[in-house]
């Protein structure tokens, strides 16, 4: 499966930091650029409507979309997320930052730093307002949201483009939620 990344041309430091997480977790990729809006919620949600319309329009059964600061728990937690892609799902993400996890669904949630999407939900996706934050929009679709856990990938902590200043999410929302860890955690899948 190829990751398609979503990268602001000007965040270089971003795109070299997104080629390093390829290398280590050894997967391919496609570079995205991502939209600039007055509202920084629009452009991301254009960004990733993008992606899911070229998915469709060459009717992939599922696209993968990553956020450029995104950073794998630790090596090998990409072939974890990839083996417990669950057979029955809309939305399957490698994270979430808020959200009642519930035996790995969850309803609502913020989040998108790993996310695949299924073929049967890119018109819903496709459908969402852009002129609020796209995860938090989900909740209105009432969609099957699986989430991997333990976590594969979490965002990388620095300067937020959306919020326009450093931000540290990891400390504040993940310390109770278990990341990935290879010496932990076996590679089989868990669906």
């Amino acid at each position: 499966m190829i990751v398609n990344v979503i990268n602001l041309p000007h965040r270089k430091d971003r795109l070299k930091h997104f080629i390093n997480e390829s290398k280590e977790q050894q997967f391919q990729y496609k570079v995205w650029d991502g939209i600039i809006d007055n509202i920084p919620a629009t452009g991301i949600s254009k960004a990733f409507k993008q992606i899911v319309k070229w998915a469709k329009d060459n009717n992939l059964p599922c696209v993968c979309i990553a956020e450029d600061d995104i950073k794998f728990c630790d090596k090998g937690a990409w072939n974890f997320y990839i083996k417990n892609i669950p057979t029955e799902y809309d939305l399957y993400l490698g994270s979430i930052y808020c959200g009642d996890l519930d035996n790995g669904i969850v309803n609502w949630f913020s989040g998108f730093t790993l996310v695949t999407i299924h073929e049967r939900f890119y018109d819903k996706f496709l459908s969402t307002n852009e002129k609020n934050h796209i995860d938090r929009q989900m909740v209105l679709h009432k969609g099957m949201y699986k989430v991997c856990y333990p976590f594969a990938a979490i965002q990388l902590d620095g300067y937020s483009d959306n919020v326009g200043k450093v931000t540290n999410y990891n400390k504040k929302y993940l310390a109770d939620r278990e990341l990935f860890n290879s010496t932990k955690h076996s590679l089989q899948p868990l669906l």
